[in-house]
């Protein structure tokens, strides 16, 4: 059986901020049609996750999948883009929920959390014909 690629845009060219105005984050999204074994992955833009002790944790659909890297020597400027393996068959044929979390600060800057900006957020998978 042939299999095919197709990819969702989850989030577009508009910034989301997470962090204490936004404790975290849970994205709808749809990859019906989608092969049964087969492979999956993120791609999303990060910017201003420079303060942050830990690492951002990423969830589908209630099962962690990875983790936003932090850049504390990175110009807070700058936008990253960070890739996710998702692995065969974590994506529901159908509705999925990405969440994509909080780190703590570390520095004392008012706010508990490191705020941070996400955008262009797409998840390439296999597709049945």
């Amino acid at each position: 059986m042939p299999v095919v690629s197709d990819f969702v845009v989850i989030r577009g060219d508009n910034n989301l901020q997470i962090g204490d105005d936004q404790l975290g984050h849970t994205l709808a999204f749809n990859t019906e049609g989608r092969h049964t074994n087969g492979e999956a992955y993120l791609v999303l833009m990060v910017r201003a996750l420079t303060q942050a002790v830990t690492n951002a944790e990423v969830t589908l659909n209630g099962e962690r999948i990875g983790q936003i890297f932090h850049h504390n020597e990175a110009p807070l400027g700058h936008w990253f883009t960070q890739i996710i393996n998702i692995g065969a068959g974590r994506l529901n044929d159908g509705d999925n929920n990405l969440r994509l979390g909080v780190v703590p600060n570390a520095q004392d800057g008012g706010g508990n959390f490191d705020d941070y900006l996400v955008r262009n957020i797409v998840c390439h998978f296999k597709r049945n014909v």
